[in-house]
């Protein structure tokens, strides 16, 4: 995730079309509840639920608070449940519920991009079946250190382990595939097996949230298990590492607490919660004899209030680390005030300006994860760019293509990305509407922290911007 601070200076939302662009959407935020003696109900309710409704107050979005009641749509496996709905579907918050900036950024975000369904197949897979909800545990199992034995093969080992972690954890199945979709929960579970002189093996062990990949929920460092049996020892850490799961369904303080929608619920669709339509703004009769053309153009601020600037996700099905950056800086010069062919810019952020709503996540992106203190700014810098199509000038746009340098942590990476540009007249100002996407691989940069996830995605990012020029 800490490159994603890097890559977040030159984006813009592709998928915001011409078509697209002047659509007034009627959007919906519906929270799903259901009556519970539990902890994590109350707070949720008088804590947060207040906050919330204030929240889609602020953002002009019509507040829905659903309590299940013998029915509720096939994609709601629990509650505390958040979604987002508007003309183009329904979105999904994937974050921990007592965090409302975080539920900000997902409204504001899916604005930009909603979600699609994607694929999270994992293999192996310790799962819960609760009612409606899967419970997954994903599991990692370290490499035995210490004193290793005489011909020790690392493969019966982990046999030996996995069959002592089925034993210990009787609530859990161990799948051989299972899709880690957004109707799923996931405890991740680490164990840390060492080996003494005299054959003793001793395990240490931790729980990490889904929504933190950073800090654990829990953790067992002071005193491992240790039996001298391999099976039992991992017996042993998977059923405290149980025991402490089932523990955070019911804790109220980091949000990551639930409770499973029972199977017997009826699913309904979900029209059921009224039309969402839109239509077309009237657009003002528009005077571009007023348009100012000119060669050099700086960056003035976000194209909407209630949309980023500049927004960052992984590829789905690990987009529930998302996030925005509030500050951007740059200049954009023309070599012809009309054409694009050979235009040249460079834009910058403090990587203090990225948040992805979470403040644990966000102190760890700003230091260590980016290393802001070496590293203070990140950058993007074209030499030239081409045109696809149109161009600048009043009441039409231009498509262009442009390659440039992203500099993160100090590493260069070569990026590609294509883009529209729009002229702009309101209020007898001249702007331009930037609105551009692209991918990079984190990896480049030397950011290994991140979510876990399929090989072939677990390192690839998005990144979108819709910001004006003036």
């Amino acid at each position: 995730m800490r490159f994603i601070i890097l890559i977040l200076a030159f984006v813009l939302p592709s998928n915001l079309n011409p078509s697209q662009e002047n659509i007034k959407f009627t959007e919906q935020l519906i929270v799903f509840v259901q009556k519970s003696n539990s902890e994590v109900d109350h707070v949720f309710r008088s804590e947060m639920l207040p906050q919330i409704e204030a929240l889609a107050k602020e953002e002009n979005v019509e507040y829905v608070l659903q309590e299940i009641d013998g029915k509720a749509p096939k994609e709601v496996t629990y509650t505390p449940f958040i979604t987002f709905r508007d003309k183009r579907g329904t979105s999904v918050f994937s974050g921990r519920w007592n965090q409302i900036t975080k539920i900000r950024n997902f409204i504001r975000s899916t604005r930009v991009l909603h979600q699609e369904e994607a694929k999270n197949v994992k293999e192996r897979i310790l799962t819960w079946p609760n009612g409606r909800l899967n419970i997954l545990a994903p599991l990692k199992i370290t490499d035995l250190q210490g004193a290793l034995p005489k011909r020790f093969k690392s493969e019966a080992f982990l046999e030996a382990a996995m069959e002592g972690v089925e034993t210990g954890s009787p609530r859990f199945d161990m799948r051989e595939r299972m899709n880690a979709d957004l109707a799923t929960r996931s405890f991740y579970w680490a164990m840390y097996p060492y080996r003494d002189k005299k054959g003793k093996i001793h395990i240490t062990g931790e729980i990490y949230s889904q929504y933190n990949c950073v800090d654990p929920i829990y953790t067992h460092f002071e005193e491992p298990v240790v039996d001298k049996d391999v099976r039992k020892a991992f017996g042993k850490m998977a059923a405290i590492l149980e025991e402490q799961t089932v523990y955070q369904l019911d804790n109220p303080k980091n949000g990551d607490g639930l409770q499973a929608v029972d199977a017997t619920i009826k699913s309904i669709p979900w029209n059921q919660f009224g039309v969402v339509d839109g239509s077309d703004e009237e657009q003002e009769e528009i005077n571009w004899g007023d348009f100012e053309s000119k060669r050099s153009w700086k960056v003035k601020g976000a194209f909407a209030d209630n949309i980023p600037m500049v927004y960052f996700k992984f590829i789905q099905p690990l987009d529930g680390y998302t996030g925005e950056v509030r500050e951007l800086d740059g200049v954009l010069n023309l070599n012809n005030e009309q054409n694009l062919n050979g235009a040249s810019g460079r834009f910058s952020i403090p990587v203090t300006a990225i948040t992805m709503g979470d403040k644990g996540l966000d102190d760890a992106i700003h230091t260590f994860i980016l290393d802001g203190e070496n590293h203070p700014e990140s950058t993007f810098e074209f030499k030239e760019m081409n045109v696809v199509s149109g161009s600048i000038q009043p009441g039409q746009s231009c498509t262009f293509e442009a390659e440039g340098i992203m500099n993160l942590k100090g590493k260069d990476v070569l990026v590609k990305t294509t883009g529209k540009i729009r002229p702009m007249l309101q209020n007898g100002t001249s702007y331009l509407h930037v609105n551009l996407k692209f991918g990079v691989d984190k990896s480049l940069f030397g950011v290994e922290k991140g979510p876990d996830g399929p090989n072939e995605i677990k390192e690839k990012m998005e990144f979108y911007m819709n910001f004006l020029l003036v």
